[in-house]
């Protein structure tokens, strides 16, 4: 009788979500797949082929992340911290779109950036010059890095690029997030999966 029923839920579950239900289910949550850290910088990840076009950060691949080498669908998860900022719209639009080619379906993708509603509404609760030069040589042009911030995003406009580039099931991810390198009130991450 349990065959029955294992028969009749699979059966259930594939008219409702399709043949490949538990194959989706197993790209999602797979750790053993092909797994991509994206513009790593210093902060490598384990059990993810770190990318970077910066040579001294000493990644696995050094590649420009607007041009990966892999064939489209055949990579299970990416995380790209602190990255997608670094692009103008469009060019963040088009990585975005990228990233999003290489997923399987169903494949996951968490992007984290910093989040502009938190750092300007910090900023409007003492709003002195030296707290505006920090929020420019920080956060807004990013001087204190080799690649400056293109774009500024929140929580909201973060989300709102990912649905548009195809993902479904946005999800926040909290500050103390394994994938995060430091848990910092100034950014915000989400993650989505490929329809």
């Amino acid at each position: 009788e349990y065959e029955k029923i294992v028969e009749r839920n699979n059966k259930h579950l594939a008219d409702r979500w399709g043949e490949t239900v538990w194959l989706d289910q197993i790209i999602v949550s797979n750790g053993d797949g092909l797994r991509l850290n994206l513009g790593c910088g210093p902060y490598k990840m384990k059990n993810f082929v770190n990318i970077d076009i910066d040579k001294d950060r000493k990644p696995d691949i050094i590649a420009d992340v607007t041009n990966l080498p892999y064939k489209p669908g055949t990579v299970d998860e990416i995380y790209a911290g602190h990255l997608l900022e670094h692009f103008d719209w469009r060019d963040g639009e088009r990585a975005l779109g990228h990233w999003v080619s290489l997923l399987r379906p169903g494949g996951k993708i968490g992007i984290t950036v910093p989040d502009y509603d938190y750092l300007c509404r910090s900023y409007l609760t003492n709003p002195t010059p030296e707290r505006l030069r920090e929020f420019n040589d920080l956060y807004i042009y990013s001087y204190i890095q080799k690649s400056p911030h293109r774009y500024a995003y929140s929580e909201a406009l973060l989300r709102d690029v990912m649905e548009k580039a195809g993902l479904l099931d946005l999800k926040r991810m909290p500050n103390d997030h394994e994938y995060l390198n430091v848990a910092v009130d100034w950014q915000v991450g989400i993650e989505g999966r490929k329809r």
